[in-house]
């Protein structure tokens, strides 16, 4: 779900947003780094920090002070996390785009 969204954010208004990016992106190759892989190295640092916020978490709002519950509560939160976000949010997004493009490929059919 987030790589959904963030491809459509830089692939909608990358010129919009990123203004100062026009130079570069008048390159073919740069803006296709920009559009292809920047999507991807945003979702993969975001992942990378969820068990630091996690525990961050453990530490400060729940006041565990021992590494071996921390740790686990990380564990545990980190796969709910997984669970909900990666496949849940895959099966409801696939679902809804599917769902848009059968009701538009119908409203054609009416028109």
């Amino acid at each position: 779900m987030p790589q959904l969204a963030l491809t459509e954010i830089i692939l909608a208004r990358t010129e919009e947003n990123f203004g100062f990016l026009s130079p570069i992106l008048e390159i073919p190759a740069a803006k296709a780094f920009i559009e292809g892989s920047l999507p991807s190295i945003i979702l993969s640092v975001f992942m990378a920090l969820i068990p630091t916020f996690f525990q961050l978490i453990g530490t400060f709002v729940e006041g565990s002070y021992r590494l071996t519950d921390i740790f686990i509560d990380v564990a545990r939160r980190y796969t709910l996390f997984m669970i909900v976000n990666i496949f849940f949010g895959s099966v409801i997004a696939g679902s809804i785009i599917s769902s848009i493009k059968y009701a538009s490929s119908f409203s054609i059919v009416v028109n």
